[in-house]
């Protein structure tokens, strides 16, 4: 029996298609990490713009800035998480809505030709009674076929 080959990262992914330790779907890899990244950078800034009007050493600016910025990387991680999983559940339920209301206008369709049909049924059945009175009367009857024809 030969030992199980080493897969590699891509082949790694688990059952549900995920990756990495932050549970990324690979469909929303790229939002996700635009969205950290802007995240992390905004922090980082606002964190160095404080440290740098608080102390005057680059060690103690450099320290304080990472020591500040430390808690948005894991913060930024998982509103990153929480909105592209949002934004997923939202297209599902999208779909969902847009499936149902097609489903509902094919509904209403067929609810209205049968409505249609039955219409133009008593309409000519109407017109076929007055037609044979007219004809069992011996008078004229020349009223036009309530429906349209192809012809005109």
């Amino acid at each position: 029996m030969q030992p199980e080959q080493e897969k590699s990262l891509d082949e790694r992914s688990d059952a549900e298609g995920r990756e990495s330790i932050w549970s990324v779907d690979p469909g929303t890899k790229t939002v996700y990490f635009i969205l950290f990244i802007i995240q992390v950078a905004a922090g980082v800034g606002v964190v160095s713009w404080d440290t740098f009007h608080e102390y005057d050493t680059i060690w103690d600016i450099w320290r304080y800035t990472w020591a500040g910025a430390s808690p948005l990387v894991i913060t930024s991680a998982a509103v990153s998480i929480a909105i592209t999983e949002l934004g997923g559940y939202l297209m599902v339920l999208s779909r969902g809505l847009r499936e149902r209301l097609e489903r509902t206008k094919q509904q209403r369709r067929a609810e209205g030709r049968v409505e249609g049909r039955a219409e133009v049924e008593a309409k000519v059945e109407a017109w076929n009674n007055r037609r044979l009175e007219a004809e069992r009367k011996g008078e004229p009857f020349n009223e036009p076929l309530p429906i349209r024809t192809k012809d005109g």
